[in-house]
């Protein structure tokens, strides 16, 4: 029971109710916009596995074909990723906002009650 209190006031914060209008604003955006961030937290530690399987494939003498193709793709990635995800923050920012301000629009002139 004390967790489901803790969760409660966790989803109440006002962040969880920013992200929670994303989807609503823009659902593509938002899911484009989740993914590129979970992928900017987790490449620098893939970035690092890759370059460990390479230099375990050179002091093996194993082909490199393969580890070279994997670093240099996630390495690519590294480097493209930052930019697409601002100009998507950046579109999902004006998406969300011109949403909200119809929200409140719509709001101000309902009929009272």
């Amino acid at each position: 029971m004390h967790n489901a209190g803790m969760l409660e006031r966790v989803f109440e914060r006002n962040e969880w109710q920013f992200f929670s209008v994303l989807p609503r604003a823009a659902p593509g955006l938002a899911l484009a916009w989740w993914l590129a961030l979970l992928l900017r937290g987790g490449l620098p530690a893939a970035f690092a596995i890759a370059m460990g399987v390479l230099v375990g494939a050179v002091e093996r003498g194993d082909p490199l074909a393969g580890p070279l193709t994997l670093v240099g793709a996630i390495f690519i990635l590294l480097q493209v990723l930052s930019p697409i995800h601002q100009a998507v923050s950046a579109n999902l920012g004006d998406r969300t906002a011109a949403w909200l301000y119809d929200r409140l629009t719509e709001a101000c002139v309902r009929p009272p009650g």
